[in-house]
């Protein structure tokens, strides 16, 4: 069996719409892992089009994160239950492989880090599948290469830290590249960091790099990963359900709680069991 390998791009946009869009199109980026979002009521700005697929974060109007789905052959499953203002978690698979799930984070500065390394810590012990985590987290660490001398950074990466040792991440960023923020008289470092979950994915990350291809204060980050081969799924295009009779929230409650496991086998399994 094939391993799926996806093309990611993450970037806090700064609420500047279109540019990463553009880059991604001309150079194969598969999926977007954004934060700082514009959105228009229950939209991403800039990003209304048929071929894209998007999950943010909320739906109220205040979505913070998002995850962008560009390649038509990737099935997505949005795992809202997991979902917040501040992350936006979906399932995601390609024809043949295994599901993974992906995370876009965003860990606003003016709230206390550890407010949000415990929420993460809470969606990732809800998750049974290898994940993926791009992640805005406003904090300094050795471990992403952050520059030395600010102590507000380094107490916050603390607990970014702890939260990596506690639920055995991956972090991929890689010395010697442009740093992920350089902010107009901010300064500047690494505050955006690229995680994952799962011994298969330890050195699944190649080609990871720091762009500078958008006017948002982030650089944006672009990396491959691949992942392990799985068993194919039910042909869920092959298989029809009449919806007139669904009982809509009852599936929405049932799609939430089963994260864990195969995403086609989720949807089909709910609308089997709630759909006459």
């Amino acid at each position: 069996m094939n391993s799926s390998t996806y093309c990611v791009a993450q970037l806090n946009m700064n609420l500047v719409p279109d540019q990463i869009l553009d880059y991604s199109r001309a150079n194969g980026v598969e999926v977007l892992l954004l934060q700082e979002v514009p959105t228009s009521g229950n939209r991403l700005v800039g990003f209304d089009y048929s071929a894209v697929r998007t999950v943010l974060s909320c739906k109220e109007g205040s979505a913070r994160a998002a995850i962008v789905v560009l390649n038509q052959d990737i099935e997505v499953v949005a795992l809202q239950g997991l979902s917040d203002r501040h992350f936006a978690v979906a399932s995601l698979r390609k024809r043949h492989g295994q599901a993974v799930v992906f995370v876009s984070a965003y860990f606003k500065y003016s709230i206390q880090t550890h407010i949000f390394t415990a929420r993460l810590g809470g969606i990732l012990d809800r998750i049974d599948q290898d994940v993926v985590i791009g992640a805005d987290v406003n904090a300094h660490s050795p471990q992403w290469f952050s520059r030395p001398g600010n102590n507000t950074g380094s107490a916050r990466g603390t607990h970014v830290e702890s939260l990596i040792a506690e639920k055995h991440l991956t972090v991929h960023n890689q010395p010697g590249r442009l740093v992920t923020y350089e902010g107009h008289g901010m300064g500047s470092s690494n505050i955006d960091v690229t995680l994952t979950r799962g011994g298969s994915l330890v050195n699944s990350v190649s080609e990871w790099d720091v762009l500078d291809i958008t006017d948002s204060d982030h650089r944006t980050i672009r990396f491959k990963i691949r992942i392990g081969s799985g068993p194919e799924g039910p042909a869920l295009g092959k298989r029809r359900f009449n919806t007139r009779k669904a009982n809509w929230d009852r599936f929405r409650w049932v799609l939430a709680q089963k994260v864990l496991g195969d995403p086609e086998t989720m949807v089909a399994g709910a609308m089997s069991s709630l759909v006459p």
